[in-house]
């Protein structure tokens, strides 16, 4: 983009999010922004396509969530008076306090680094993920839960864009190195306002995902019939997955049953690896046990619905990685530890048991 396609499109996001602000001015401190949200998604379309337009758009705001997060950790103190008096502490903060908030943040920030990154690397900058960055986003004023880098309310955080987008605007027409971080600022603050108002990526890119990469896990879990429907539509993707795959594995020979399992159920199935995405805790004898940190689209669907983790992995989708595995290896289980899944815990910890003597009974019964 030359200098007077940028000044058009800073001027762009500068009259987007001032409408957006507009009709929150008029609200009472008492009145909720959460009814309007839906009359500002126009204008939140715009800004954000805008912006995506720019220049290493996407690079710039994953490395600006990265630098604030390192910052925070680094001065943790902005924001937080005397006995952690503050008007800005997140729920986290008021309900464990400060230290504990910080703690938690510190271990977060490598798995917020690592997807950062994968958001950055996987696909070309003019290619949005935009369920990745908004989860991403959503990640960050999850961990950072306490002084100036909670999100303000929505009348806050739009005041905060306008001056955002003149940011941009002034960066652009002094044809600056700034431009690239004042981008990196609208493209957060654009994110950080849609989630205070609980908008999503689907609400604003309702196109964005197909609808079957998009389940509505609450509903599907409320009726028996539709949790059976899932299921078996799972496994019969991984058998067909099997089936269109096994020739190329007949011949193969691998030096234990688990090297079998993290190439073929892993890395050409799942498309995870070791030591990308995770580490393996053992891997030994009759046990296999991985610690996985990988971007996951079920997670990233669970926080935008508001789904426990733990309900949807082990009710929807383990007898998928049981039914395939038992193919790839009879005689092997797979478990989770569902008590410590993501987000809650810092990895997601996957067991798998090999007894070949069952292996042994399954191959005789077949």
């Amino acid at each position: 983009m030359n200098k007077e396609e940028l000044l058009d499109a800073g001027w762009n996001i500068v009259n987007n999010v001032t409408a957006v602000l507009k009709p929150l001015l008029w609200l009472r401190d008492t009145d909720s922004a959460l009814p309007l949200a839906p009359q500002l998604i126009r204008n939140l379309r715009n800004a954000l396509q805008t912006v995506a337009g720019f220049p290493n758009a996407k690079a710039s705001v994953c490395d600006k969530m990265a630098s604030i997060y390192q910052r925070a950790l680094d001065v943790p103190w902005v924001g937080i008076g005397a006995q952690e008096r503050s008007t800005r502490l997140g729920q986290r903060t008021a309900k464990f306090g400060f230290m504990y908030t910080l703690e938690y943040a510190r271990r977060k920030q490598a798995q917020f680094n690592k997807r950062a990154q994968w958001i950055k690397d996987q696909t070309p900058n003019d290619e949005f993920d935009w369920r990745g960055l908004f989860a991403l986003a959503d990640e960050f004023i999850d961990h950072l839960d306490w002084g100036e880098f909670v999100i303000e309310n929505p009348r806050g955080q739009a005041s905060n864009l306008v001056l955002e987008a003149i940011e941009l605007l002034e960066a652009i027409q002094l044809s600056g190195e700034k431009i690239s971080e004042e981008t990196g600022d609208v493209f957060y603050n654009l994110l950080a306002f849609c989630l205070s108002l609980r908008i999503r990526a689907s609400d604003v890119f309702p196109g964005t995902a197909r609808n079957e990469d998009a389940p509505d896990y609450r509903q599907i879990l409320k009726e028996p019939q539709r949790i059976a429907e899932f299921i078996n539509s799972r496994i019969d993707s991984k058998l067909a997955w099997y089936q269109q795959n096994r020739a190329k594995y007949r011949d193969r020979r691998w030096p234990t049953w688990q090297q079998k399992v993290l190439e073929v159920l892993y890395k050409d199935n799942l498309r995870i690896e070791i030591p990308k995405d995770g580490k393996v805790v053992c891997e030994e004898g009759n046990l296999l046990i991985i610690e996985w940190r990988s971007p996951c689209p079920v997670l990233d669907r669970c926080k935008e619905l508001g789904c426990a983790t733990g309900d949807v992995c082990s009710t929807l989708y383990h007898v998928q990685y049981q039914a395939l595995l038992s193919l790839l290896v009879p005689g092997a289980f797979f478990a989770r530890d569902y008590s410590k899944l993501r987000p809650e815990g810092d990895s997601c910890i996957e067991v798998i048991v090999h007894r070949p003597d069952l292996e042994e009974l399954f191959l005789q019964s077949v």
